[in-house]
């Protein structure tokens, strides 16, 4: 226990007790002259109350302040009681009314069963003179007691008219202390203070501070008042307080710290004037909102993003500087990424014109292609080689407009949308933002979500674009937009309009080893923890995991493949610790992957079989990549009957007219080896294997001509054979899309000989040379030609089957005004 002292003055000694009985009281402090009602006194029980009551006893009074430790503080001065009533209290407990005395200074304590026991010095003020200033103060405080009684209504009367009929000047004081709002400390202070003018000097000034506290109090309950509202009076105690301590200048509670920063952070950030004038209201609305009202906090958050948006940049005028040069730029995109050579040169072209420029030019790219062939790593690499901040949105899944422009503030949990919650995280206007999957917003019967993007990828409305949450228009014009898809089919043609479309193609196998060895073997390493040494791959282990384990336009499969044999090396790798033996690091060659990754998924065998008439392999361009379909039909023989068409695989109307065209083509043409009599009397049932996938297009019409010649002939199609084509009635070939995926995919499942439309020749510039010297091509303008060169149709004569052509690319002849020619 310890025993603070605050004694400076003299006193006048009256006498010295030891062994005093004394009760600790918390947090409060008994004047003399004052009545203090108690529910409970520690340390005295009812049968010392009684002896209290009667004057048999008595004992003194002491404060015991908080004490973070937990042991008690008691104060340096008390005052004597005297127990003048008796209570009993509802749960039959006796309470006691305490008078105050004589004061006393406690000089030391101890605890017992009573409660404390203590030697303490009884004394009195120093004698004064009653002097001008002296008499003037008390009548001050005459005068200031009675304004404060008249103020404090909600004293109980018989209080007061004690108060009024007293004419000693020190009773009169020590009666008033009790109802000043003075801390537990000052009031100590005061009791201990034994020099009585300086006392009433104390009391004076604080009855002067307690008056204008219940006046400005009175003058503010009035305004309020007349301005209150229903929904507000629960907050009418609380708006109080605030305004009394702003009177005061006193510190405010967290929620005012919390506006004051905001305030001050919004003050000297630099924002447009709409924006300044907008933010400057809501900062003024807000004061006079209590902090416990919800429309508090939605206020508090919308300024808050406000605040931690971007608005300017103070690095514009450095822009080109950023910017990395066309040589570093392609050094960074050679690093990332292999092959793509297209792509890059078009980048490059980018960049340099950002560059030239020192601003976006107001373009959009679209990075079109199928999965994991490094589209988003390509949005990057670009931010890289502007040296501005990358962000990536995603767009998949994506079904409610409020999640693009947000949802209006007035909600609750309301939020701004992805666009402006993309442009908070990058820190910067001058961003890169990547929209990933552009192609899978969702759709329903009511909004078509990618009309919300019209506004943020057009360059002539993004500069004001109008989030609901905000309200307030954002520039997004220096932002450069990047967007990704798979398949640009299904997407709103106005959206493809406002973006420049560049088609990123499968890799070759040449490309996928060397993506294999320069980046993701060294990537799964370093996140398995595995050395450099800790196993190697040999480029015959890497191909046969191409062809037999990963057949896809990308390497995103590779990269599982790759990542598994790594978990089976970190497992060896525990086993010989535990076993306590060395492990040498492994080459891992084409005949160990089974023993890592299981029986191989494609043999070589499954694609190189011979197949049966009726049997045609065509190519296909989806939204992964290229693919070769199968294509199978079967004949019923109808006697007497009528000629039909089945299709079954989940079939397009497009794919399903070709067929229709087809089938007319064979009635109605007379080919060696089909007679037009068995067509018309058969059956024909045409069916596409992994009938759960949708297909469509019209480049299958070769591949259905020559399945349905080679099932009315008898004769299989050539070994190896694919090929790709669109049909008409009259027998002619059209040109077809996705030509590059579609070979590819030839390459990869082992089809070397490919039928084309002689139109698509051109576009066998984009094929690596390599995947070209291994096949052999038909170019095709008839129907004709194309069932001779399958195979379907009988022929007597070698010469009237074309020969393959070899492309070596295109040449323009000395003639300015001559054709491209191909050789």
């Amino acid at each position: 226990m310890a025993i603070p002292q605050h004694l400076s003055e003299k006193y006048l000694m009256v006498k010295q007790r030891s062994g005093y009985p004394l009760i600790p009281i918390p947090h409060l402090v008994l004047f003399p002259d004052n009545i203090l009602p108690l529910s409970a006194l520690t340390g005295l029980s009812e049968e010392n109350l009684k002896k209290a009551y009667k004057g048999l006893l008595k004992f003194g009074v002491v404060s015991r302040m908080p004490s973070r430790s937990g042991a008690d503080i008691l104060a340096g001065f008390g005052t004597e009681a005297t127990v003048s009533a008796l209570i009993k209290l509802p749960d039959g407990e006796t309470g006691a009314l305490l008078k105050g005395g004589a004061r006393f200074i406690l000089q030391s304590a101890v605890k017992n069963d009573f409660g404390y026991t203590g030697s303490v010095t009884f004394a009195k003020d120093l004698p004064c003179k009653k002097t001008l200033q002296v008499q003037a103060e008390i009548k001050a405080m005459k005068s200031l007691t009675l304004q404060m009684l008249q103020h404090q209504t909600s004293l109980p009367q018989e209080v007061s008219a004690q108060i009024l009929s007293q004419d000693d000047p020190v009773i009169l004081c020590n009666l008033v202390v009790p109802f000043l709002s003075l801390s537990l400390k000052d009031k100590l202070k005061l009791l201990g203070n034994f020099n009585f003018p300086d006392r009433l000097r104390q009391v004076v000034q604080a009855l002067g501070k307690e008056l204008q506290l219940l006046q400005l109090s009175g003058r503010i309950q009035g305004q309020v008042r007349e301005g209150l509202h229903e929904t507000l009076k629960k907050n009418f105690l609380r708006e109080q307080m605030h305004l009394i301590r702003k009177e005061l200048g006193e510190a405010g509670d967290s929620a005012e710290d919390e506006l004051s920063l905001l305030k001050k952070e919004l003050l000297e950030k630099t924002l447009p004037e709409s924006v300044r004038e907008s933010v400057t209201k809501e900062l003024n609305r807000l004061t006079t909102i209590p902090p416990s009202s919800p429309e508090y906090s939605i206020a508090l958050s919308w300024l808050g993003w406000i605040r931690d948006l971007p608005w300017s940049d103070p690095s514009s005028t450095a822009e080109a500087d950023s910017v990395k040069s066309p040589e570093d730029a392609s050094e960074i995109l050679n690093a990332h990424h292999a092959g793509l050579t297209k792509v890059k040169e078009r980048i490059l072209e980018f960049i340099a014109v950002i560059q030239h420029k020192g601003r976006v030019s107001g373009q959009i790219l679209l990075l079109a292609g199928p999965p994991g062939i490094g589209k988003t790593s390509l949005g990057k690499s670009i931010a890289t080689a502007l040296g501005r901040p990358y962000v990536r949105v995603s767009l998949g899944g994506v079904r409610d407009e409020a999640e693009i422009r947000g949802h209006r503030k007035t909600y609750v949990s309301a939020m701004p949308g992805k666009i402006i919650q993309a442009m908070k995280r990058a820190g910067s206007c001058r961003a890169v933002v990547l929209l990933d999957e552009i192609d899978k917003l969702g759709r329903d019967g009511a909004q078509d979500l990618s009309s919300a993007l019209l506004e943020v990828l057009d360059p002539e409305q993004n500069s004001s674009f109008m989030d609901h949450y905000l309200g307030l228009p954002y520039d997004l014009s220096e932002v450069l937009f990047i967007a990704t898809a798979n398949n640009t089919y299904q997407m709103s043609i106005p959206l493809l309009d406002r973006m420049e479309q560049i088609d990123l193609q499968g890799y070759t196998e040449a490309e996928k080893l060397e993506i294999a060895q320069k980046h993701l073997i060294p990537r799964q390493k370093e996140s398995l923890s595995l050395n450099h040494d800790s196993f190697m791959l040999h480029d015959e282990a890497v191909l046969a995991m191409i062809r037999q384990y990963t057949r896809e336009s990308g390497v995103r499969q590779l990269n599982r493949q790759i990542e598994k044999i790594g978990r089976k090396i970190v497992m060896d790798i525990l086993k010989a610790r535990l076993a306590k033996t060395s492990r040498t690091p492994c080459t891992i060659g084409a005949e160990d992957l089974s023993r890592f990754l299981g029986r191989p998924v494609w043999t070589e065998e499954s694609h190189h079989n011979s197949l049966p008439p009726g049997v045609a392999v065509g190519l296909a361009y989806t939204s992964i990549g290229g693919d070769v379909l199968y294509i199978e039909s079967r004949r019923n023989h109808s006697p007497g009957g009528k000629s039909g068409l089945t299709l079954t695989g989940s079939l397009g109307q497009v794919m399903q007219e070709s067929a229709q065209a087809v089938f007319s083509f064979l009635q109605s043409c007379h080919l060696p080896g089909i007679e037009a009599r068995e067509i018309a009397e058969s059956q024909v049932h045409i069916h596409l294997p992994a009938g759960a996938t949708p297909k469509d297009g019209p480049s299958a019409g070769i591949a259905l001509l020559c399945a349905m010649a080679s099932l009315f002939s008898g004769h299989p199609l050539r070994e190896g054979l694919a090929m790709t084509g669109e049909i008409t009635l009259r027998g002619q070939v059209l040109p077809v899309g996705g030509i590059r995926e579609k070979l590819l995919a030839a390459h990869r499942y082992g089809r070397k000989i490919i039928i084309l439309p002689r139109a698509n020749w051109r576009d066998l510039e984009e094929i690596p040379q390599d995947v070209l010297d291994e096949m052999t091509l038909y170019p095709v303008e008839s129907m004709t030609d194309a069932l001779k060169i399958s195979g379907a149709i009988s022929t007597n004569k070698s010469d009237d089957i074309p020969d393959p052509e070899v492309f070596t690319g295109f040449c323009q002849d000395k003639n300015p005004d001559s054709a491209m020619i191909y050789h």
